[in-house]
């Protein structure tokens, strides 16, 4: 059950003088990131693994404070809440940037699996050696976690696993599925016109990805995208919708907190692990505001300091971009939050809500 690969160490760039704080910096920051990985918990084998891998990697194992790993953990910045179980701070696990949890991994390394295989019965090990090649050290999962994904995604026939018939596979959002080729669009739009001209006319220029995705509703479905479109019931309950907002200027100095709580919480750590795990800088997924400013300045396109400040700038402008679309949205009932506590803001809320479930009564 368990798969361990034994190789020459490749030779280590020396590293230069670190201090004792920079050590302990290094292991938190692999420590934080096994501990969100796996939901907020992990234990102390857990972290061992993670940690000790990284200092090997960086030629830093001398550098252990402790040959106890208990006593090394509680040098770091997370906190034991049970015998051998560790996890975050509770003011910082608020405003730390979620990583993808460890089952949401093995759930995108199985769909693949069964998306290029799914014609053909799979080997329990066409799933094991994807998954310990690429979830190693601290984010090696057990047995356990490896087969409640499986079995929800998979059936065993004749010792062949096969998907889930009543299932589609759905990958990951943060994931990209591998690149199939893409028409131009003027190829996409005649071909829309020639089934659905009203649908193709609908949708704007230089938009790629609506043309293609109205194309494949109408493979999927065998009828016309502006047919489908029209035969969309509107939801059967009234809708409540209640925005928050800011003087512009408290609205920025919150978004700059923001990213800075973003770096703070291992931002460029989790862009690194994700470059470094195949995404390119190019896919869908790397071109989130935060994630793209990141990895040009990993890529040494740009300094640090100017990927952050091109991060903030480019968060800012897309909150006023969110601004400027609310205004046409009548129907939002606003509440102001510049000088108000959370309990107050939360009340007037409330008083919204049991207004219109009373107009709702009556």
């Amino acid at each position: 059950d368990i798969y361990i690969n034994f190789r020459k160490p490749l030779k280590v760039r020396a590293q230069g003088k670190l201090s004792f704080d920079e050590v302990i910096g290094i292991m938190t920051e692999e420590a934080k990131m096994i501990i969100q990985s796996r939901n907020g918990q992990a234990t102390t084998d857990q972290l061992a693994r993670g940690i000790y891998s990284q200092l090997i990697k960086r030629n830093l194992f001398n550098k252990l404070p402790s040959t106890d790993i208990r006593n090394v953990l509680g040098m770091l910045a997370i906190v034991q809440v049970m015998p051998n179980v560790w996890s975050l701070p509770k003011q910082e696990a608020e405003t730390m940037l979620a990583y993808i949890p460890l089952h949401k991994r093995i759930e995108f390394i199985v769909d693949s699996v069964l998306e290029r295989n799914h014609k053909h019965g799979l080997e329990l090990d066409d799933f094991l050696v994807p998954i310990f090649t690429q979830l190693k050290n601290g984010l090696t999962p057990d047995n356990k976690e490896i087969f409640e994904v499986l079995r929800q995604r998979a059936e065993v026939k004749r010792d062949k696993w096969y998907p889930l018939r009543e299932r589609q596979i759905e990958l990951l959002p943060e994931y990209e599925p591998p690149k199939k080729a893409v028409l131009p669009e003027d190829e996409l739009r005649e071909r829309l016109r020639a089934i659905d001209p009203l649908a193709e006319h609908e949708i704007a220029p230089n938009d790629s990805r609506r043309l293609g995705r109205a194309l494949e509703m109408s493979a999927q479905s065998g009828d016309l995208p502006s047919a489908l479109k029209r035969r969309q019931h509107p939801v059967p309950w009234r809708i409540l919708r209640i925005g928050l907002r800011a003087e512009r200027a408290e609205l920025y100095r919150r978004l700059n907190q923001r990213v800075d709580a973003m770096i703070s919480a291992g931002m460029e750590g989790e862009v690194r692990r994700l470059l470094a795990n195949g995404l390119n800088s190019d896919d869908t997924a790397m071109q989130g505001i935060g994630y793209k400013e990141l990895s040009a300045w990993i890529r040494g396109e740009t300094g640090r300091d100017e990927a952050i400040e091109l991060w903030k700038k480019r968060t800012r402008n897309y909150a006023k971009r969110q601004e400027t679309w609310f205004r046409g949205e009548k129907s939002v009932h606003w509440i102001d939050v510049d000088v108000q506590t959370a309990d107050s803001v939360l009340t007037q809320a409330t008083a919204l809500v049991e207004s219109a479930a009373g107009e709702r009564s009556r």
